[in-house]
C-alpha cells in the first residue's frame, strides 16, 4: 500500500511509500456533483470527461488536499446531503490525468512489471500440472487493470477471459466489457450467466439478505462455475456452498444442471 501527497499542481497527487497510509482515494466527476446540486456553489466545466476533485474514501471531497465538502446521512430513498466546510464560491478545473501519470510513472511501472512478472511465474508454475487459466472479468476499474495486466503477461492462448453477466448490470458495465472485447479482440472472451431470469429467481427465493445470501451464487458464482467446465472440458469440479438453508436449497440445486453440493 502507499500514501499520497499532494503537489503544487492542481488535482495532482504523488505516490509515496513515506506518506502516512490515507483512506481510499477516487476521482469526481461533474455528474456526482450535478447529483446534489452543487453547481449553485461551486463553479466547474460540464463539458469535459475529466475528474474534477478527488474523494478520501466515499464522502470526504478534496480539492488539493484540502477537504472542501463532505457527504451526511442519506438512504435507500433518500440522498445524502452535502456539508459544505468553506462558503467560499469554490472553481474546480479538469484535472490532468496525463500528468497525474507523468508524476507516478516510474512508481506504476514498476508495479506493473512487478505484477506482469508475478502472472507469468504462476502460469509456468500451474500450466506444467494441467490448470487452465482464467481472468475474470466484471466490466469494473479493478478487473479492467487485472485483464490489462494478464494480457501483457500471457498469450491470448494461455487463458479465458470471463464475464459475469448477473443479468443485473448497470449499462456502463456494459458498455465497458464491449470496449474491452474491442480493446482486446484476440483474446477468449466468455460470458457466465444463469439461465434463469433475475426476476424469476427473486420471486421464488425472495430478496438476497445476510442470512440468505443467494444472489452471487446463483447469477456469479455457478454460472461461472459452469462455464469453466464448459470450456476447459473438465466436469469433476464442485462447488462448496454451506450458505444454502435446507429449506430451500434441493429446490434451487435442481434448476442448475450439473452442480454438486459437498
Amino acid at each position: 500500500m502507499y500514501g499520497y501527497e499532494w503537489t503544487e499542481e492542481y488535482g495532482i497527487f504523488r505516490l509515496t511509500i513515506d506518506a502516512k497510509i490515507q483512506k481510499e482515494i477516487r476521482p469526481v466527476f461533474h455528474e456526482e456533483l450535478d447529483f446534489f446540486g452543487m453547481d449553485a456553489y461551486w463553479d466547474y466545466p460540464k463539458d469535459t470527461d475529466a475528474p474534477l476533485l478527488w474523494a478520501e474514501g466515499v464522502r470526504r471531497y478534496v480539492m488539493n488536499g484540502v477537504v472542501v465538502a463532505e457527504a451526511q446521512g442519506g438512504g435507500f430513498y433518500t440522498k445524502p446531503i452535502i456539508n459544505r466546510l468553506t462558503n467560499e464560491r469554490l472553481k474546480l478545473q479538469p484535472i490532468d490525468t496525463d500528468r497525474l501519470y507523468e508524476v507516478n510513472r516510474s512508481l506504476m511501472i514498476n508495479l506493473q512489471q512487478k505484477a506482469v512478472n508475478f502472472i507469468q511465474e504462476q502460469h509456468e508454475r500451474y500450466s506444467q500440472q494441467g490448470y487452465a487459466f482464467v481472468c475474470a472479468f466484471s466490466g469494473g476499474k479493478d478487473s479492467l487493470v487485472l485483464l490489462d495486466l494478464t494480457a501483457r503477461a500471457l498469450a491470448p492462448s494461455d487463458f479465458y477471459v470471463v464475464f459475469s453477466n448477473t443479468g443485473m448490470e448497470l449499462s456502463d458495465t456494459l458498455e465497458a466489457v464491449k470496449k474491452a472485447k474491442a480493446q482486446w479482440p484476440q483474446l477468449h472472451f466468455e460470458e457466465a450467466k444463469c439461465h434463469m431470469d433475475p426476476k424469476e429467481t427473486w420471486e421464488e427465493f425472495g430478496p438476497p439478505a445476510s442470512k440468505i445470501r443467494w444472489c452471487c451464487a446463483v447469477h456469479k458464482s455457478v454460472p461461472t462455475v459452469l462455464t469453466l467446465r464448459r470450456i476447459t472440458g473438465n466436469y469433476n469440479a464442485s462447488l462448496f456452498m454451506d450458505f444454502f438453508q435446507k429449506n430451500w436449497q434441493k429446490t434451487l440445486l435442481s434448476r442448475i444442471p450439473n452442480f454438486v453440493l459437498l
